[in-house]
């Protein structure tokens, strides 16, 4: 397949920190494992010699260590803080941080600032964000059948069947071209691997919002209320699923995905597209080229649109879906719920062992008990 570049154009933006690859091997390639048991593509490395649990972020400019890196030896404090701004639009100065070394197969990365910054699952289970400025100078191909990962500093081989399209970096974050072509719509997507989802678009556009208008009113609409953390905090907000064929990503139309429209968003591309889209994804950043060895018959995780938190030792209630099931509309967004699938907020000791067990729970059917006892049981949903 003859891909032609998208027409765009973006800046690469260098930043002030830059942590080169040191001298090896061009022809080198590594592989090594990979799980995605917290739904991110999760990997070992090494910094500073430690071993560390390493989560692949493209979406992310910088990488983000947790509070406990300092003391494994991982990373060591400047005492310089940095804005960030996280996917809720939560603004916050975090602590900077340096590692010596960070290793990724045989490739090291020498000099390396991180921010330090806890979000819950990062910190119970001591992970370490591996952001676009060590991410975008290897080439990378992620083979979702296998759960293996190979890392280069030659470009990987492509298919003519692939599914191609060119990037552009930002901040060194990678983007691209994304069209819904009956609606006019263009914008720059990012293409970010730390988000679990599909694909999320802003629905503030004016041909968005009577597009989802007409959707709702011939009964294609799918209303949730959704719940997300990021790397300052968590929050819930209004979403709408809605099943999509019109899309183009860069020159290459896409087949039926199921797309979230929400207020307070940007445009990108997550995890959840690659993984089931293709059984195969390979970065080529040394091309500026993403290839997707698509699969014969993708089939996109159902889910029950149900969140919950666990805080100072009481279950609340934190997302669901909206009109989609006969009981969504007994039980109210941040209400404190008695039990999950028969457990209390009692049987555990702390949100980390909470959210090791709930995490878990994703593929079955939930049942919840209010407080007064009413029994709440739901199941996946099929998309409108």
């Amino acid at each position: 397949m003859k891909i032609t570049p998208p027409i765009f154009l973006i800046t690469w933006i260098s930043f002030i920190f830059l942590s080169p690859v040191s001298a090896q091997d061009n022809q080198s390639v590594y592989a090594f494992p990979f799980h995605m048991d917290y739904r991110w593509i999760v990997f070992e490395g090494l910094m500073n010699g430690v071993q560390t649990d390493f989560v692949f972020d493209t979406g992310t400019s910088l990488g983000m260590a947790n509070s406990l890196s300092e003391s494994k030896g991982r990373i060591t404090t400047t005492g310089k803080k940095m804005k960030i701004l996280d996917v809720n639009n939560e603004v916050k100065n975090v602590d900077l941080g340096k590692s010596d070394v960070i290793q990724i197969g045989g490739f090291q990365f020498k000099n390396v600032f991180s921010l330090i910054n806890d979000m819950d699952l990062m910190y119970c289970k001591d992970t370490y964000l591996l952001g676009s400025d060590i991410i975008s100078q290897l080439n990378w191909e992620i083979d979702f059948e296998k759960q293996v990962i190979k890392v280069s500093k030659k470009p990987f081989p492509i298919q003519d069947s692939d599914l191609v399209f060119k990037v552009g970096y930002l901040d060194q974050r990678p983007f691209t071209s994304l069209q819904i072509m009956d609606l006019a719509y263009e914008r720059l997507t990012l293409i970010d691997f730390g988000y679990t989802g599909v694909l999320d678009i802003p629905s503030v556009n004016k041909n968005i919002q009577s597009f989802l208008t007409e959707k709702e009113r011939k009964g294609l609409s799918n209303p949730f209320f959704r719940y997300a953390s990021g790397a300052l905090g968590s929050n819930s907000f209004p979403s709408t699923t809605i099943w999509m064929d019109s899309l183009r990503l860069g020159q290459n139309y896409l087949p039926k995905i199921p797309v979230d429209f929400e207020d307070k968003t940007k445009t990108k591309i997550g995890l959840e597209f690659f993984k089931t889209l293709s059984s195969k994804t390979i970065i080529n950043n040394s091309k500026s080229t993403y290839a997707l060895q698509l699969r014969e018959h993708p089939e996109f995780e159902k889910s029950n649109g149900i969140a919950v938190s666990f805080e100072d030792g009481k279950f609340f209630l934190k997302g669901k879906p909206i009109g989609l099931t006969p009981q969504d509309s007994l039980i109210e967004v941040e209400e404190e719920i008695l039990s999950i699938n028969g457990f209390k907020a009692a049987d555990f000791e702390n949100n980390c062992q909470f959210l090791d067990w709930y995490i878990s729970l994703r593929p079955l059917d939930i049942q919840i008990t209010k407080l007064d006892g009413t029994q709440l049981i739901f199941p996946k949903i099929v998309l409108n």
